[in-house]
Parts: structure tokens; sequence; C-alpha cells
């Protein structure tokens, strides 16, 4: 057993293994003291008995490699650590930039549309008004996940602002339900605003729940083939 660790051992120095001489030289220390000890049990030699002195200096060789290593590992990861943090900046600014630079042709194209669908450039046909009401649902739909990913990155910097205002949440509804209609396409799904007509105004941020309520038809709509998509309201207090 012992021939065998030492011919890794000298493999290991050969190929120059990481601490391979420091581990050697401590293994040596070690084998050398065992010799020792056995020899001067045998009264072949009169030194003294060493090996508790060669299996310290082992052992502090050991602890002394492993706390290279973990010192090693640690300021790996803190590098890691302070190139993911700049990476993580690098992608919130891409984010912004990119969903700044894609809201103006998104505003552009919805205006179009409307502009064509109101007639100002002559009269349009049944199917077009349907497609022009498609890209324009699109379009809108498009710039809500534009916001969703402006919201995220101002949630993550801590910069949201919420601007309370007395909402009606049936108006909200009808709004949704207006641009989600293009989305049915096939399926044979009603929408239906379950919400009273004099139900009392909230208050919240009109922008970020007609958000949310577009995520929530949207999906409902997403993952229903037939039947009903309901919005009902429930007060509390």
């Amino acid at each position: 057993m012992a021939i065998l660790i030492i011919g890794l051992l000298i493999w290991a120095t050969i190929r120059k293994e990481e601490y391979s001489k420091l581990f050697s030289f401590g293994f040596f220390i070690l084998f050398l003291s065992i010799i020792n000890d056995v020899l001067y049990y045998t009264k072949i030699i009169y030194t003294d008995w060493i090996f508790s002195i060669g299996l310290f200096l082992f052992i502090f060789i050991q602890s002394f490699l492993l706390s290279k290593k973990f010192t090693r590992a640690f300021i790996a990861v803190e590098n890691l650590s302070t190139q993911l943090s700049s990476l993580n900046k690098l992608k919130d600014a891409f984010l912004i930039n990119t969903s700044h630079e894609l809201k103006n042709p998104l505003l552009g194209m919805m205006g179009l549309a409307e502009t064509l669908l109101e007639g100002d450039a002559g009269p349009i046909t049944e199917a077009q008004a349907r497609n022009l009401s498609l890209i324009n649902a699109s379009g809108r739909r498009l710039l809500h996940l534009v916001n969703d990913l402006l919201d995220f990155s101002m949630l993550k910097k801590k910069e949201m602002v919420i601007n309370k205002i007395p909402v009606d949440i049936r108006e909200i509804c009808d709004i949704v339900f207006v641009f989600s209609k293009p989305f049915l396409s096939n399926k044979k799904i009603a929408l239906i605003n379950n919400i009273p007509y004099d139900f009392p105004l909230v208050a919240g941020d009109e922008n970020r729940l007609q958000q949310i309520m577009h995520n929530l038809v949207g999906n409902a709509v997403k993952f229903t083939e037939s039947g009903k998509v309901i919005v009902s309201v429930k007060k509390r207090g």
C-alpha cells in the first residue's frame, strides 16, 4: 500500500500537479518517522520515538494545503460574484434601453392602424378593418409586455412609483376585453364582464391595474379552448 501511495505521489510530482511537492514532502516525513520507530522498536537504531512528530507535521502540511485551497476558492467565488453583479447591471441597462427603443415603433404602428381604421386614408373593407384591429391589439399587447419589462427593472432598482387615483374596474375590464377579442381566433370563448355597473371606484394605479387585467385575461384566453372567461369582483369590509 505504501509503495502504491509513493508511486502515485511520484507520478503527481512528475506531472506537476498542484501542491504535489508539498504533499509528497509531508508524506515523506511521516513515512520516515514510521521507519524510524520500526527500526527503533527492533533496536536496529538507537534514536527515539518520532512518529508523533511526523504525524503532527503531516497533519500541519495537510491543513496548510486545505487552507490554501479554501482561500483560492473563496477568492474565485468573490471574483465571480463581482462579475455576475456587473453583468446583471449590464443586463438591466440593456432591458431598459431596448424597452424604450421598442416603444416608439410600437406606438407609431398602433397610431397608423388607428388612423386607417378611422378611414382617414379612404374606405376599407370589413376584412381589412378586422386585420387592422388585430394589428392594433397585437401592438397594445406588445406595449404591455414592454411596460412589464420596464416595471421589472424599476422594481429591482426600487424605483417603482404607484400613482393612486380613483379607478373604474368595470371600465378597465371592458377595455381589456376589447383588445383581447382579436386573440380569440377560432376559439369558442365568451368574455363576460360580471362587475356591477354601480361597483364603487377603487384607489389604484390605472396603468398597473390594466396590465394585471391584461395578463390575467390573456392567460385565461390562451389556456382555454372553449367556454367562458368571466371577470367578477367581491367587496370586502
